[in-house]
């Protein structure tokens, strides 16, 4: 459980607190969320039971995760999302997550093919993962529509 926070903490400093918004200075924000993304799901690719699909997918989460803090102009959104996926989908559910394995409150067993249920890797390497995102990605920018100064507001006004 400390494990999956630890985790949480320290890819969303990294890949969004410092790779994007350092990469946004430099290159511009669109290309920083590109660059970011495909770097996170890179990134991802050396962990255990891996798939070109686990990595398409898992930077679509990055994306996910970038759109946190666009929303916010904070980590804290991003983070908190992670360490619930983390804490969620391996200890309580005993899924894998991202190719590692934990004990946990429930067992199971997967059945159908790995591209649907990300199999050994987790269902983030399953198309199954999908709807799931987009049903977050819908909840955040609802969440965060009232929001007056953010990097996605700035972002959008020097491109007018």
């Amino acid at each position: 459980m400390a494990i999956g926070a630890a985790v949480a903490w320290s890819e969303e400093l990294g890949f969004r607190g410092y790779i994007l918004q350092n990469l946004g200075e430099g290159i511009g924000l669109i290309w920083a969320v590109v660059v970011s993304c495909m770097l996170y799901g890179l990134m991802h690719m050396s962990n255990p039971n891996s798939t070109w699909l686990s990595g398409t997918l898992i930077a679509v989460i990055g994306f996910l995760r970038i759109l946190g803090w666009l929303r916010t102009g904070q980590l804290w959104l991003s983070m908190g999302m992670h360490a619930g996926w983390n804490f969620f989908q391996g200890p309580i559910f005993g899924f894998s997550v991202s190719g590692m394995t934990t004990g946990s409150l429930i067992t199971h067993s997967l059945s159908g093919p790995d591209w649907v249920t990300g199999g050994p890797f987790g269902p983030e390497a399953g198309i199954v993962v999908l709807p799931v995102v987009l049903l977050a990605l819908l909840v955040m920018l609802l969440y965060t529509m009232r929001r007056t100064d953010t990097p996605w507001i700035r972002q959008k006004q020097k491109m007018a």
